[in-house]
């Protein structure tokens, strides 16, 4: 991801917001916080996520941030 941004080569400047699907611990799809760490700390983003409609480990703000 920094590498695109990198070659992309374009300043971002002000708050960047970062929209992710991190999917839940155990799942095949699961993205964990290492793995999105490095690019949030390189452009100084903000994690955007919505919470679930279902009943899991992101249906609130407080189990997301926890995931997360």
């Amino acid at each position: 991801m920094i590498d695109m941004v990198k070659i992309l080569n374009s300043e971002l400047p002000g708050k960047v917001a970062i929209k992710l699907h991190s999917g839940e611990v155990g799942n095949q799809n699961f993205l964990r916080p290492d793995f999105w760490k490095p690019i949030f700390d390189y452009v100084g983003g903000t994690i955007v996520e919505c919470n679930t409609a279902y009943e899991g480990t992101r249906d609130t703000t407080e189990r997301h941030l926890q995931l997360l």
